[in-house]
């Protein structure tokens, strides 16, 4: 069997086994430990699982997610920006607003 089949396999087994917890998040924390890294899911700011590995499956993680990712933006001609870039472009269009604004309730030359 093709191990692309064979992981297929594996995630459509598990999406269809009650007995494996389904989670989603949309942030998450990190945090290293003597002998692992503990990955702390979330979403909405709240808690949903706790995921510890070793170093090793850590590193091999990130490489087949960055894979799959370079992928995707690959294929869709798109660049997918990560939590920082997010946050960063909306607190900067954010203060932008809020100059925008306080400006807006001042003359043109920047007096009431």
């Amino acid at each position: 069997m093709d191990p692309k089949d064979q992981h297929k396999d594996m995630i459509d087994k598990a999406n269809i086994n009650p007995d494996v917890p389904k989670l989603y998040a949309n942030s998450f924390s990190i945090g290293l430990g003597t002998g692992d890294i503990a990955l702390l899911i979330q979403r909405a700011g709240e808690p949903v699982g706790l995921i510890n590995m070793s170093y090793t499956t850590a590193k091999t993680l990130v490489i087949k997610l960055n894979a799959l990712v370079k992928f995707l933006e690959d294929r869709s001609k798109k660049e997918i920006m990560t939590i920082d870039e997010l946050q960063g472009y909306l607190i900067g269009k954010a203060d932008k607003v809020a100059k925008k604004g306080k400006n807006a309730k001042k003359g043109k030359n920047g007096t009431n």
